[in-house]
Protein backbone atom coordinates (compact mmCIF):
# COMPACT_ATOMS: atom_id res chain seq x y z
CA UNK A 1 0.00 0.00 0.00
CA UNK A 2 1.48 3.47 -0.69
CA UNK A 3 0.12 6.12 1.30
CA UNK A 4 -0.39 9.64 -0.13
CA UNK A 5 0.84 12.50 2.29
CA UNK A 6 0.21 16.23 1.28
CA UNK A 7 2.46 18.72 2.27
CA UNK A 8 2.05 22.66 1.83
CA UNK A 9 4.55 24.01 -1.17
CA UNK A 10 7.28 25.16 1.37
CA UNK A 11 10.37 23.78 2.45
CA UNK A 12 9.84 22.94 5.83
CA UNK A 13 6.65 20.88 4.75
CA UNK A 14 8.49 18.56 2.07
CA UNK A 15 11.12 18.05 5.20
CA UNK A 16 8.88 16.94 7.21
CA UNK A 17 6.51 15.01 4.58
CA UNK A 18 9.24 13.11 4.46
CA UNK A 19 10.35 12.35 7.58
CA UNK A 20 6.77 10.70 8.05
CA UNK A 21 7.08 8.96 4.92
CA UNK A 22 10.77 7.40 5.71
CA UNK A 23 9.37 5.96 8.99
CA UNK A 24 6.30 4.84 7.33
CA UNK A 25 8.42 3.00 4.79
CA UNK A 26 10.68 1.76 7.72
CA UNK A 27 7.58 0.18 8.69
CA UNK A 28 6.28 -1.20 5.66
CA UNK A 29 4.55 1.13 3.86
CA UNK A 30 5.77 2.99 0.83
CA UNK A 31 4.73 6.53 0.44
CA UNK A 32 4.40 9.53 -2.26
CA UNK A 33 4.86 12.69 -1.24
CA UNK A 34 1.81 15.35 -3.15
CA UNK A 35 2.51 19.13 -2.93
CA UNK A 36 0.21 21.23 -2.73
CA UNK A 37 -1.30 24.29 -4.90
CA UNK A 38 -0.60 27.12 -2.52
CA UNK A 39 -3.96 27.72 -1.58
CA UNK A 40 -4.88 27.64 2.19
CA UNK A 41 -7.80 25.03 1.97
CA UNK A 42 -6.07 22.98 -0.29
CA UNK A 43 -5.36 19.94 1.34
CA UNK A 44 -8.71 20.12 2.97
CA UNK A 45 -10.11 19.70 -0.57
CA UNK A 46 -7.77 16.84 -1.49
CA UNK A 47 -8.42 15.19 2.10
CA UNK A 48 -12.20 15.39 1.59
CA UNK A 49 -12.18 13.67 -2.07
CA UNK A 50 -9.41 11.12 -0.76
CA UNK A 51 -6.63 12.28 -2.97
CA UNK A 52 -4.36 12.39 0.11
CA UNK A 53 -4.49 10.14 3.24
CA UNK A 54 -3.23 13.00 5.67
CA UNK A 55 -1.58 15.73 5.77
CA UNK A 56 0.28 18.23 8.00
CA UNK A 57 -1.41 21.51 9.52
CA UNK A 58 -0.91 23.62 11.91
CA UNK A 59 -3.10 24.93 14.73
CA UNK A 60 -2.93 28.76 14.50
CA UNK A 61 -3.30 27.93 10.70
CA UNK A 62 -6.63 25.55 11.15
CA UNK A 63 -8.03 27.57 14.24
CA UNK A 64 -7.65 31.48 12.44
CA UNK A 65 -7.69 30.90 8.98
CA UNK A 66 -9.89 27.27 7.99
CA UNK A 67 -12.05 27.25 10.59
CA UNK A 68 -12.32 31.41 11.34
CA UNK A 69 -12.87 30.70 15.22
CA UNK A 70 -13.42 33.53 17.82
CA UNK A 71 -9.99 35.36 19.04
CA UNK A 72 -8.78 34.45 22.12
CA UNK A 73 -7.35 37.14 24.52
CA UNK A 74 -5.07 34.62 25.85
CA UNK A 75 -4.33 31.69 24.02
CA UNK A 76 -4.00 28.45 25.55
CA UNK A 77 -2.31 25.50 23.41
CA UNK A 78 -4.92 22.55 24.93
CA UNK A 79 -8.08 24.82 24.22
CA UNK A 80 -6.67 25.66 20.67
CA UNK A 81 -6.21 21.63 20.05
CA UNK A 82 -9.70 21.00 21.70
CA UNK A 83 -11.55 23.57 19.44
CA UNK A 84 -9.86 22.84 16.00
CA UNK A 85 -10.72 18.82 16.78
CA UNK A 86 -14.21 19.56 17.74
CA UNK A 87 -15.00 21.59 14.62
CA UNK A 88 -13.03 19.24 12.08
CA UNK A 89 -15.00 16.41 13.26
CA UNK A 90 -17.74 18.51 11.71
CA UNK A 91 -16.28 18.21 8.57
CA UNK A 92 -15.63 14.33 9.02
CA UNK A 93 -11.85 15.23 9.14
CA UNK A 94 -9.81 13.58 12.54
CA UNK A 95 -6.99 15.37 13.95
CA UNK A 96 -4.04 13.31 15.69
CA UNK A 97 -1.04 13.83 17.12
CA UNK A 98 1.00 16.64 17.98
CA UNK A 99 4.58 16.55 15.94
CA UNK A 100 5.99 18.17 19.15
CA UNK A 101 7.15 21.61 17.30
CA UNK A 102 5.37 24.73 16.91
CA UNK A 103 5.91 27.23 14.17
CA UNK A 104 4.72 30.40 16.19
CA UNK A 105 5.00 33.83 15.52
CA UNK A 106 7.79 35.43 18.13
CA UNK A 107 9.56 38.56 18.91
CA UNK A 108 13.32 38.34 17.65
CA UNK A 109 16.07 41.02 18.26
CA UNK A 110 19.51 40.87 17.06
CA UNK A 111 21.29 40.39 20.80
CA UNK A 112 20.41 40.09 24.24
CA UNK A 113 19.65 43.39 25.84
CA UNK A 114 19.66 44.27 29.61
CA UNK A 115 16.31 43.65 31.32
CA UNK A 116 14.82 42.49 28.02
CA UNK A 117 13.98 38.46 27.84
CA UNK A 118 10.23 38.47 27.49
CA UNK A 119 7.97 40.49 25.82
CA UNK A 120 6.74 42.31 29.24
CA UNK A 121 9.87 44.23 29.59
CA UNK A 122 9.36 45.93 26.18
CA UNK A 123 6.75 47.99 28.34
CA UNK A 124 9.00 51.24 29.27
CA UNK A 125 11.23 50.51 26.25
CA UNK A 126 9.07 50.30 23.31
CA UNK A 127 8.97 53.51 22.56
CA UNK A 128 12.13 53.78 21.86
CA UNK A 129 12.37 50.89 19.13
CA UNK A 130 11.94 50.37 15.45
CA UNK A 131 9.65 47.17 14.92
CA UNK A 132 9.55 45.32 11.51
CA UNK A 133 6.60 42.70 10.28
CA UNK A 134 5.10 41.96 6.96
CA UNK A 135 2.24 44.04 6.56
CA UNK A 136 -0.60 41.66 6.30
CA UNK A 137 0.77 41.02 10.01
CA UNK A 138 0.10 45.03 11.26
CA UNK A 139 -3.39 44.48 10.29
CA UNK A 140 -4.25 40.90 11.12
CA UNK A 141 -6.42 41.08 14.88
CA UNK A 142 -3.83 38.01 16.29
CA UNK A 143 -0.87 40.01 14.65
CA UNK A 144 0.91 43.08 16.03
CA UNK A 145 -2.63 44.76 17.72
CA UNK A 146 -2.39 41.36 20.02
CA UNK A 147 0.81 42.16 21.05
CA UNK A 148 0.16 45.85 21.61
CA UNK A 149 -3.24 45.19 23.50
CA UNK A 150 -2.28 42.13 25.32
CA UNK A 151 1.07 44.47 26.53
CA UNK A 152 0.21 48.16 26.46
CA UNK A 153 3.25 49.18 24.53
CA UNK A 154 3.18 51.14 21.52
CA UNK A 155 6.77 51.11 19.08
CA UNK A 156 7.82 54.26 18.52
CA UNK A 157 7.87 52.90 14.41
CA UNK A 158 6.35 50.72 12.16
CA UNK A 159 8.09 49.18 9.32
CA UNK A 160 6.39 47.23 7.29
CA UNK A 161 8.49 44.34 5.20
CA UNK A 162 8.94 41.02 3.14
CA UNK A 163 10.83 38.84 5.53
CA UNK A 164 13.91 38.39 3.37
CA UNK A 165 13.56 42.80 4.55
CA UNK A 166 13.08 42.29 8.04
CA UNK A 167 15.96 40.12 8.60
CA UNK A 168 18.55 42.17 6.60
CA UNK A 169 17.26 45.23 8.63
CA UNK A 170 17.83 43.84 11.75
CA UNK A 171 21.03 42.16 10.87
CA UNK A 172 22.18 46.24 10.16
CA UNK A 173 20.46 47.42 13.08
CA UNK A 174 18.28 49.47 10.89
CA UNK A 175 15.44 48.22 13.22
CA UNK A 176 15.17 46.81 16.86
CA UNK A 177 12.81 43.95 16.73
CA UNK A 178 11.40 41.79 13.74
CA UNK A 179 8.30 39.37 14.04
CA UNK A 180 9.78 35.60 13.24
CA UNK A 181 9.04 32.52 12.66
CA UNK A 182 10.20 30.20 15.69
CA UNK A 183 11.36 27.52 12.71
CA UNK A 184 13.03 30.01 10.35
CA UNK A 185 16.48 29.13 9.60
CA UNK A 186 17.84 33.08 9.99
CA UNK A 187 17.15 32.87 13.99
CA UNK A 188 19.94 29.80 14.06
CA UNK A 189 22.14 31.71 11.16
CA UNK A 190 21.98 35.16 12.92
CA UNK A 191 22.10 33.82 16.12
CA UNK A 192 18.96 35.92 17.18
CA UNK A 193 17.49 36.75 20.87
CA UNK A 194 13.99 35.38 21.11
CA UNK A 195 11.09 37.15 23.21
CA UNK A 196 9.06 34.69 25.46
CA UNK A 197 5.62 35.69 25.02
CA UNK A 198 4.48 35.74 28.87
CA UNK A 199 1.47 36.46 28.36
CA UNK A 200 0.36 34.45 25.60
CA UNK A 201 -1.00 36.96 23.29
CA UNK A 202 0.37 35.17 19.88
CA UNK A 203 -2.12 31.86 18.48
CA UNK A 204 0.12 28.47 19.05
CA UNK A 205 1.34 27.00 15.69
CA UNK A 206 1.91 23.54 16.84
CA UNK A 207 2.05 21.19 13.65
CA UNK A 208 -0.33 18.12 14.11
CA UNK A 209 -1.93 15.10 11.59
CA UNK A 210 -5.03 15.81 9.97
CA UNK A 211 -6.41 12.72 8.19
CA UNK A 212 -9.69 11.21 7.09
CA UNK A 213 -9.72 7.65 7.35
CA UNK A 214 -6.72 6.18 7.68
CA UNK A 215 -6.00 2.46 9.06
CA UNK A 216 -5.34 1.61 12.84
CA UNK A 217 -2.08 -0.07 11.50
CA UNK A 218 -0.74 3.22 10.08
CA UNK A 219 -2.37 5.22 12.70
CA UNK A 220 -0.47 3.13 15.26
CA UNK A 221 2.82 3.92 13.47
CA UNK A 222 2.10 7.27 12.95
CA UNK A 223 1.08 7.53 16.88
CA UNK A 224 5.03 6.78 17.41
CA UNK A 225 5.73 10.22 16.22
CA UNK A 226 4.00 12.00 18.50
CA UNK A 227 6.53 14.76 20.06
CA UNK A 228 9.27 13.69 19.01
CA UNK A 229 10.41 16.72 16.71
CA UNK A 230 11.09 19.82 18.23
CA UNK A 231 11.02 23.08 17.27
CA UNK A 232 14.88 23.37 17.50
CA UNK A 233 14.96 19.94 15.41
CA UNK A 234 13.13 21.84 12.62
CA UNK A 235 14.95 25.09 12.68
CA UNK A 236 18.28 23.28 11.79
CA UNK A 237 16.79 21.40 9.37
CA UNK A 238 15.47 24.32 7.77
CA UNK A 239 19.20 25.26 7.99
CA UNK A 240 20.69 21.98 6.46
CA UNK A 241 18.22 23.14 3.22
CA UNK A 242 18.35 26.57 3.44
CA UNK A 243 22.24 27.28 3.70
CA UNK A 244 23.58 23.97 3.31
CA UNK A 245 21.70 22.97 0.18
CA UNK A 246 20.86 19.71 1.49
CA UNK A 247 18.32 18.02 -0.71
CA UNK A 248 14.57 17.41 1.89
CA UNK A 249 14.51 13.79 1.58
CA UNK A 250 18.29 13.48 3.00
CA UNK A 251 18.11 15.98 6.07
CA UNK A 252 14.90 13.68 6.29
CA UNK A 253 16.45 10.48 5.63
CA UNK A 254 19.34 11.80 8.62
CA UNK A 255 16.66 12.63 11.26
CA UNK A 256 15.15 9.39 10.91
CA UNK A 257 18.08 7.42 11.15
CA UNK A 258 19.33 9.39 14.03
CA UNK A 259 16.21 10.34 16.37
CA UNK A 260 13.64 7.59 15.22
Amino acid sequence: MKVKIGIKPFNEQRILGNIIGIFLRNNGYDYEIIESEPKLEANINALKNGLIDFYIEYSGTAYNAILNLPIYKVWKEDEVFEDIEKEFKKLDLKVFIKLGYKNDFILAMKNKKEGIKKISDLKDKADNMIFSCPKPYIERQDGLSAIESAYNIKFEKIVSNMPDGMYEDLENERVDIITAFLTDSRIEKNNLYLLEDDKRALPPYEAFILHKSLNTDILNILKRLENKISSENMREMNYEFDFNKIEPEKIAKIFVENNL
